[in-house]
């Protein structure tokens, strides 16, 4: 799956204008710093893979880590007012030096945003290259639930994320042959018209982000639901792994 009809930029021209409003509540943040603060020592340099606006650059910045902030979208990167080193720059190919980090960062279903599980290795690939030995990989991801293949994923409709006279239809569809591929949309439902916001991923699961992972040169050293250390539940929705480099 090599993901060539994927458009890089469709999910920042989709959200850039609105994620912070929708995602403001989607970390405790203060649970992602003490995570990091509790296996990174003081000042460490941290790398964060598709920092979008800064929502988690920022608090792991002014927490005394030294951050760097990558992301491919200008878009998102210029909201990003804090005083984090901002790279507008691909997640496979970081433009760092080997060996030059402590810890790398890729939060909330970023690593799908790549077109496809080719370009998700070298994205990891990249991430150990540029940590130093020993450093360590956090990735956040979900994990998809088993659906009836007859009607896979399908459509919701739920409360507008800050409107509370709209109503938001989320759709999302599957089609076997694309693969891991997971097509969907937002569509926001309001006095004043429709807007529809489209995305896409390319799904793994946690053995496949795994076995990605150690053809990297990473070991899993945790799996946890939630940054605050809940432990696993293969069935349960989300899941933050670390890696270490060896």
């Amino acid at each position: 799956m090599t993901g060539s009809s994927h458009d890089h930029g469709l999910y920042a021209r989709s959200f850039a204008d609105v994620y912070d409003a929708w995602y403001e509540d989607l970390h405790d943040v203060a649970e992602i710093v003490a995570a990091f603060a509790q296996r990174c020592e003081a000042g460490a340099s941290i790398i964060e893979l598709g920092s979008g606006t800064g929502r988690l650059s920022t608090p792991l910045t002014h927490s005394g880590f030294t951050v760097t902030a990558i992301d491919s979208a200008v878009s998102m990167l210029a909201q990003d007012f804090s005083s984090s080193r901002k790279l507008a720059a691909d997640m496979t190919r970081l433009p760092l030096a080997d060996d030059s980090a402590d810890a790398a960062l890729i939060a909330y279903n970023t690593l799908f945003n790549l077109a496809g599980s080719d370009l998700q290795a070298v994205c990891v690939g990249e991430a150990a290259r540029v940590l130093r030995p020993g450093g360590l990989l956090a990735i956040e991801a979900f994990i998809a639930p088993e659906t009836d293949p007859e009607t896979p994923f399908g459509v919701s409709v739920v409360p507008h994320h800050t409107h509370s006279d709209r109503r938001m239809a989320i759709l999302t569809w599957h089609d076997p042959a694309e693969g891991e591929v997971i097509t969907g949309a937002h569509v926001e439902l309001g006095p004043e018209g429709v807007r529809t916001r489209p995305w896409q991923l390319v799904y793994r699961s946690p053995a496949s982000i795994d076995e990605l992972a150690a053809e990297a040169g990473f070991a899993l050293t945790e799996r946890h639901n939630d940054w605050a250390g809940t432990p696993f539940d293969p069935a349960g929705v989300r899941h933050v792994s670390w890696y270490q480099r060896a």
